[in-house]
């Protein structure tokens, strides 16, 4: 159940995450066997001549492995904005993860769902604020996922898979479509 991994470096010097060393790198996974909320978080460390994995520990010794991560049931993207430090997710939006009727609509599991992406941001690596929508979808293979990121200024591109009404489902799309969201950072 975990794939799909987006790799960053925290900048905050306030989170426990904080390496001042700069030789911690983190990569939060996709959970795709829990709930909307979840993702996986594994620490990678350099030594000098390769990066050693391991898990990330809280300071009373208990493993972060499952962590609050908006949307990451499903492919989501992290990216670094090294102008103020912050990090940047892509991710579904989920609203209704644990109605089984939608599987009708959705292909896979209620938790599937796909026809909005976000855009959260977290100074820590850990607690992520909701900065808007991207896209949002009027049914389900209106999807917007599988989405990328690229910061050029003051503007934030974003790539994404997506669909419309003749999409073969929400996970299988027909479009590729280019979001600009202007200024992101006043978000």
């Amino acid at each position: 159940g975990w794939l799909e991994g987006s790799v960053t470096e925290i900048m905050d010097e306030n989170s426990y995450l904080y390496d001042k060393t700069g030789k911690t790198l983190y990569c939060y996974l996709r959970s795709s066997k829990t709930l909307g909320g979840y993702g996986n978080l594994m620490k990678f460390v350099y030594n000098g001549t390769s990066w050693v994995p391991s898990e990330v520990k809280t300071e009373s010794g208990k493993t972060l492995l499952y962590n609050q991560l908006p949307g990451g049931f499903n492919k989501f993207h992290i990216t670094l904005d090294k102008q103020t430090g912050l990090q940047w997710l892509l991710s579904s939006v989920n609203s209704d993860s644990m109605n089984v009727s939608v599987t009708k609509k959705r292909e896979g599991d209620p938790i599937n769902e796909r026809k909005d992406l976000g855009l959260y941001y977290s100074a820590d690596g850990l607690n992520w604020n909701f900065a808007g929508f991207v896209s949002r979808g009027e049914e389900e293979t209106h999807a917007r996922n599988y989405a990328s990121m690229y910061i050029y200024g003051n503007d934030m591109y974003i790539l994404s898979r997506s669909g419309n009404e003749n999409a073969a489902s929400q996970h299988n799309n027909n479009l590729i479509t280019l979001h600009k969201v202007e200024n992101f950072r006043s978000l």
